[in-house]
């Protein structure tokens, strides 16, 4: 039978303190926004499979405006305060 090595559990608490600081380091930074090159993607698509899902859409543009929609419907953006002011209330009344 193992005996519980004492020192075992300050091991623990200085690996939790080393992660605690980590995180509180990388929480600081900004997120990294910049796109990988071509170039590199490419080759990457060789080795992992969700990567290959990503090439197809290489070197398109999308348009993510509304106006197809508006067109073919008679449906109409809103503001994003709205829509949010919206859900709190619907959310409000279906807990009524």
């Amino acid at each position: 039978m193992r005996t519980r090595n004492p020192h075992n559990r300050d091991i623990y608490v200085k690996v939790n303190n080393i992660l605690l600081r980590v995180q509180q380091f990388y929480a600081r930074r900004p997120a990294q926004t910049r796109g990988m090159p071509d170039f590199a993607l490419k080759p990457a698509a060789l080795f992992d499979r969700q990567i290959q899902f990503f090439m197809a859409g290489l070197g398109r543009k999308h348009d993510d405006a509304c106006a197809r929609a508006q067109a073919s419907s008679c449906w109409k953006a809103r503001l994003a305060a709205e829509t949010i002011v919206d859900c709190a209330r619907s959310l409000i009344a279906s807990a009524a």
